[in-house]
């Protein structure tokens, strides 16, 4: 079976945009590696030494909160979009919650990660080690055990409703910095929507005090110095005016319940993604001993579905809490799973007894059909091959598109039309419809500006075209695809492709339009099916 580019490579550009949107996130640093090599890791700046804690106890003014805000440092190997494997460090943001070192800070910033440290108020004269205690992907908390006897300073919750106009102040360490910031705002929205790619929140506080790339999971405090919010995430990464916390209500009752142990958590550091045409949760990291880890899921997978249902549709978590919140702790769970590198879709339990196993091998060359017409690639009830006047190419299309061409073009190549309405296909990006032609040879290098010139006018599709490697085995070559095209919606999907066998006078160029009863099942056929007979 072949694939459009292996059917996820989209996610590869989506991902990295959802990455870049936390505007509160960990700061990165990455060493990339080759899958089994480590990188050897710097080790966190070091200026000249900060003001270390002193007091103990709770604090109550905003003014004496550094020492119980803590400045987070992790390592680990994770896998992101469109890269290999990559050894990491990150920096992040916390703060104590209790005399005796409990604190609080973002799921993903210590999900996964082999190595936590801590520096306590930014004092990098002394490291601290830290480990995990509980996690949660879902309301994309963690809660963390400072490994020291001292007492130690904390913060106090205030569990009082948020108010539209309450002045509040976030801290932390944003840049990878150790120098503490402290920046001031007030609440603008008391019940922002927390469903996003990263976690899945009822509500969530909307707040304009600055925050930067490394502030994630840094308290953001009233005049007292009590927990309003636990700064989490925003819509760009330094020049918003709108940033987001999570209530201080909803998050001490989760961290109530990390300290048992993890909750609304698989074990996954990762982010919802969509295209228009695939959807599922990116998987950065893995916590060892996880459900996810027992189950073999690995950096780079792709959950696709939880107790079959599809993962992601809308671009957030939404699905995946949902699906664990129904499920239960603890409780086994349907897992379908899609890893590029094998080109595999995996399928099995997460706290069961059955671990991912492939139960479709993408990647396989078709199987050649034959020397001409009279002898054409199989077709169940749903589609029919097509095969060119000339006998040159063939391809499937749906039997719901009646009106075919198989004439040759203007120039005497050989060209497939599948549309309910040709006219409106040969005019139209927003209709639904396949072809495929031959055309003259297009080198490698200059296929993007070609996609580009078949593709539709700038202004006409919502979104922006995604361009990748397209590699099937048999073909080789780009591919684009546009969504949110027209008054339809549709999504349109160009291939440019070269025998991988040879260096022909030809290329291939196949277009899907996929909208209304044309659909990404109908692409992958088309994928798998297209084939030059006679070359």
């Amino acid at each position: 079976m072949r694939t459009l580019g292996r059917q996820f490579v989209a996610f590869a550009t989506v991902a990295v945009l959802i990455v870049g949107c936390k505007g509160g996130d960990a700061t990165i640093k990455v060493e990339k590696t080759t899958p089994g090599t480590k990188a050897p890791m710097s080790a966190p700046a070091k200026p000249a030494p900060t003001t270390a804690p002193a007091d103990t106890g709770m604090i109550n003014s905003f003014k004496d909160i550094q020492p119980a805000v803590i400045y987070i440092t992790t390592a680990g190997t994770f896998r992101y979009p469109g890269e290999g494997f990559a050894t990491e460090e990150f920096t992040g943001s916390g703060f104590i919650i209790d005399p005796e070192g409990y604190a609080v800070t973002n799921n993903h910033v210590v999900a996964g990660a082999a190595k936590i440290e801590v520096y306590i108020g930014g004092d990098t004269d002394r490291a601290y080690n830290a480990s995990v205690v509980g996690v949660s992907e879902c309301n994309d908390l963690a809660l963390i055990k400072i490994a020291t006897n001292e007492t130690l300073p904390y913060l106090d919750w205030n569990l009082n409703p948020p108010t539209v106009g309450t002045e509040v102040f976030a801290a932390g360490f944003p840049h990878g910095d150790p120098e503490f910031t402290l920046t001031r705002g007030i609440i603008a929205k008391a019940k922002a929507d927390g469903e996003t790619a990263w976690a899945s929140i009822d509500y969530i506080l909307e707040h304009d005090a600055n925050l930067q790339p490394g502030n994630s999971g840094g308290p953001l405090v009233d005049e007292n110095g009590h927990v309003t919010g636990i700064n989490y995430a925003g819509s760009s990464l330094t020049n918003q005016d709108q940033f987001f916390a999570i209530t201080a209500s909803h998050a001490a009752t989760i961290v109530e319940k990390l300290k048992n142990g993890n909750y609304e958590s698989l074990g996954i550091n990762g982010d919802a993604v969509a295209d228009g045409f695939n959807s599922g949760i990116w998987v950065y990291g893995v916590a060892p001993g996880s459900p996810a880890s027992e189950a073999g899921i690995l950096p780079g997978d792709v959950i696709t579905s939880l107790n079959n249902l599809p993962m992601a549709p809308n671009g957030t978590m939404t699905e995946y809490c949902d699906v664990i919140r129904t499920a239960g702790e603890g409780k086994t769970m349907n897992i379908e799973v899609y890893r590029d590198d094998t080109s595999e879709t995996l399928t099995g339990e997460l706290n069961g007894n059955k671990p991912l196993t492939a139960n479709i091998t993408i990647g396989d060359p078709p199987t050649d059909p034959g020397d001409g017409p009279d002898q054409p690639v199989p077709s169940d009830d749903d589609y029919v091959t097509i095969t060119d006047d000339s006998g040159t190419i063939a391809v499937d299309v749906p039997a719901s598109l009646t009106e075919i061409d198989t004439s040759a073009s203007g120039a005497g190549l050989p060209e497939i039309f599948a549309a309910h309405d040709l006219a409106e296909f040969n005019s139209r990006f927003d209709v639904p419809g396949i072809l495929m032609r031959l055309t003259d040879y297009i080198d490698y290098n200059d296929m993007d500006a070609q996609l580009s010139a078949y593709g539709p006018n700038d202004g006409f599709c919502s979104e922006d075209a995604i361009f990748d490697e397209y590699d099937d085995g048999v073909y080789s070559g780009r591919w684009m695809l546009i969504g949110g095209c027209g008054d339809s919606n549709a999504t349109v999907a160009i291939i440019l492709a070269n025998d991988y066998s040879s260096s022909p006078d030809f290329s291939i160029n196949v277009f899907v339009q996929m909208v209304d009863d044309v659909d990404a099942d109908d692409l992958q056929r088309v994928i798998d099916s297209f084939f030059v007979l006679n070359s």
